[in-house]
């Protein structure tokens, strides 16, 4: 099904769902996902610098393979 089709398919299961007992909390639910969207922007800035960090480092093609992460995390866990 092509996402038309998904779209036109959702809407209608919402028209017969929504009713005046339940259009508060559904209204709640979709403002809920629109701000999710935006949620990198609600994020402290300091993170914002780790992510732009870690992207650069990606870029710059320092990265470290997933495994030996786990690896060293998993050894840095039996000291503690």
């Amino acid at each position: 099904m092509n996402i038309k089709a998904r779209k036109y398919k959702l809407i209608e299961e919402f028209i017969h769902e929504v009713n005046e007992e339940n259009i508060d909390h559904y209204e709640v639910v979709l403002n809920q996902l629109k701000t999710e969207k935006k949620s990198y922007d609600n994020i402290s800035p300091i993170y914002h610098e780790l992510i732009n960090q870690g992207l650069q480092q990606s870029q710059n093609g320092q990265t470290i393979p997933h495994e030996e992460v786990m690896k060293t995390t998993k050894q840095k866990i039996k000291f503690l």
